[in-house]
C-alpha cells in the first residue's frame, strides 16, 4: 500500500502500519503495481486494509462503509462518479485535500442538491453494518 501522510510518502507491506494523526492530510492507494508487460487495464490484486480509528465514531464507520459499498458498485474507487464522491464527502464532513478549501466551501453547499436531483444519495443503508452484521 502506498501512503502519503503529512507530505511524506511511504510504501507499506504486509504486517506494517502507519499512524495518521487526527486532522493530518493523507491518502493511500493500492501500490501493488503491474507485472512486467501487463496492460494497465488489468486489475490490481485486492488491497485489504485493517484500520483502527481512535476515537472512533458511528459517523466515521458509516463513511467508510458507504465508501466501500459505493466503490464495490462502481468497480473501484477511481471509477466512482465525482458527484457521488463529493456528496459522500459533504455529508460526512470530510474535506478532500485535492480541492482547495475555498472551492470546497462552495461545492459542499451547491453540489448535494444537484447530486440528489440526479439520483445520488449521501448514505446507502444496505452498506451499513453493526458489529460485522449487515443492517437490513
Amino acid at each position: 500500500m502506498g501512503a502519503v501522510v503529512a507530505g511524506q510518502q511511504s510504501e507499506l507491506h504486509v504486517g506494517q502500519s502507519v499512524t495518521i494523526p487526527a486532522g493530518v492530510i493523507h491518502t493511500f492507494w493500492n501500490a501493488a503495481g503491474h507485472a512486467p508487460g501487463a496492460s494497465s487495464a488489468q486489475k490490481l490484486p485486492p488491497l485489504v486494509v485493517n484500520a483502527t480509528l481512535s476515537p472512533g465514531s458511528v459517523a466515521t464507520e458509516a463513511f467508510f462503509e458507504n465508501l466501500a459499498g459505493i466503490s464495490n458498485v462502481y468497480g473501484g474507487m477511481d471509477r466512482i462518479n465525482p458527484l457521488q464522491m463529493m456528496m459522500l464527502f459533504a455529508h460526512f464532513k470530510v474535506t478532500p485535500c485535492f480541492i482547495p478549501r475555498p472551492v470546497w466551501a462552495v461545492l459542499k453547499a451547491v453540489e448535494p442538491p444537484l447530486a440528489r436531483a440526479l439520483g445520488f444519495r449521501a448514505t446507502y443503508p444496505e452498506y451499513r453494518t453493526r458489529g460485522r452484521v449487515p443492517v437490513m
